[in-house]
């Protein structure tokens, strides 16, 4: 068994199991291969579910065909705002995926008790801010943004996108309405705020 096999039987295990009751045991007798053989592949649980999240998101780009991402191709020819709705509809997908969907599920409801999962949450945020700074540098290369300071402007955009996506994901869980357009928006006055206009 290769080590992606290894990894894909682990979700539907940690559904059932949840983070903290999965044992390298439970996890070897349900791919139905030594324990040993995980240390092949694997330092410890730990390791396993840090290469899952990886695993899973890598998979989740491949099915909506994201691949290495070139800020300076995203942001050419296009205004602020046409960036922002582009890039946080990519990242939305992403995590709509239904494995990454039930990855994020398991570890939202063990973050509060779980080391690992907190540190996954924290890991993905620390991510997105990185990426977010990325592109920000490149729209200002290409003179379609200005920030007073990128860091700045990268943490609000960032934090702002990522409550509003989970409130998004909440409110159709429950079936509300709350979110009901502030995407948009938080996305619209940002680009207000620090697009440049064209003459």
């Amino acid at each position: 068994m290769t080590k992606n096999e290894i990894l894909a039987s682990i979700l539907p295990l940690a559904s059932k199991e949840g983070l903290r009751n999965l044992s390298l045991s439970k996890i070897a007798e349900n791919a139905g291969i030594a324990k040993s053989t995980l240390y092949s592949h694997f330092d410890s649980k730990d390791d396993m579910i840090d290469q899952l999240y990886l695993y899973l998101r890598e998979k989740a780009k491949e099915r909506m065909h994201i691949g290495v991402v070139d800020y300076g191709n995203i942001v050419k020819g296009k205004s602020l705002e046409e960036v922002l709705l582009y890039v946080v509809s990519s990242y939305d997908s992403i995590n709509r995926d239904s494995d990454m969907k039930n990855f994020y599920a398991i570890i939202e409801s063990e973050k509060a008790f779980s080391n690992i999962a907190a540190r996954i949450i924290t890991e993905e945020t620390e991510t997105m801010f990185t990426a977010t700074k990325n592109l920000f540098y490149a729209l200002e290369a290409e003179k379609i943004a200005h920030f007073p300071s990128i860091e700045n402007a990268a943490l609000l955009f960032a934090q702002s996108i990522h409550s509003t996506l989970t409130l998004m994901q909440d409110d159709e869980t429950a079936g509300t309405e709350v979110s009901k357009g502030i995407l948009e928006k938080i996305i619209h006055e940002f680009s207000n705020l620090y697009g440049i206009k064209k003459e």
